[in-house]
């Protein structure tokens, strides 16, 4: 029983020493290919989609003209 707690203690100081970056490319090491590949594929959509909503949300000055309603007009 002490010897698991000590096996986990290590594993657990490990993983801690470990960067994220580090871990992930652990994690990607035991997928196939094409799942490495889907898993890039969102992170770099999900990074496009953050920066847009960033932008959106920290806009200075709001759109207060209509064009719809000035052409229809």
């Amino acid at each position: 029983m002490k010897f698991k707690e000590e096996y986990l203690l290590y594993i657990k100081n490990t993983i801690a020493k470990l960067k994220i970056r580090d871990l992930l490319i652990m994690f990607l090491n035991y997928l196939p290919s094409e799942m490495v590949e889907v898993v890039g594929l969102t992170m770099i959509f999900s990074f496009l989609v953050g920066t847009i909503l960033i932008l959106l949300f920290t806009s200075d000055q709001a759109n207060t003209k209509n064009l719809y309603l000035k052409k229809a007009k």
